[in-house]
């Protein structure tokens, strides 16, 4: 409860959806430190990413497969990230994180790994609308959607991929 004569502070955000990895992104920054960033004592290194809109279920999910490497000398564990961005005409800020999976490798050891969202997933959290203020309701945009996988917000790397309508 508010004791008598008390005012009620208001804080207004102006920067929309352009908070945390999204406002670096958005402004073109660098941090020291990405969103996502994780110290190691090894080296990793990802690659050979696919991306295809249909599940090996069949579900018209998403799938996401790549490859890990641990190029170091000593066994560590990496924290690949998939990111998906919307098509540009969403006007949505940087890729959401969407996904992430924790692998543990040997010196020289590679893993492939697949990360599928479920259809049912995908429109549970809205992976793939947005937030359409002026309708009040989530949209999905039509268009290319990209797909990015990386050790952090900032080092990704990306494949494009058509989901739902072209």
């Amino acid at each position: 409860m508010r004791a008598e004569g008390e005012t009620i502070r208001q804080v207004d955000y102006s920067e929309g959806l352009q908070v945390g990895y999204r406002c670096y992104q958005a402004q073109g920054e660098q941090p020291l430190f990405a969103f996502g960033h994780g110290l190691s004592y090894t080296d990793f290194a990802l690659f050979g990413l696919k991306v295809s809109a249909s599940g090996d279920s069949g579900d018209d999910g998403l799938t996401v497969r790549f490859r890990v490497t641990n190029s170091g000398k000593r066994t560590g564990t990496e924290v690949p990230q998939v990111y998906l961005e919307l098509p540009r005409s969403a006007g949505e800020p940087a890729p959401r994180l969407v996904a992430w999976e924790r692998v543990t490798l040997q010196a020289g050891q590679s893993r492939t790994v697949t990360v599928h969202l479920s259809a049912r997933e995908i429109a549970e959290r809205h992976l793939t609308q947005y937030w359409d203020s002026a309708r009040d309701e989530w949209r999905t945009p039509s268009g290319t959607f990209t797909a990015h996988v990386g050790a952090s917000s900032h080092t990704t790397r990306a494949r494009e991929i058509t989901l739902g309508r072209p």
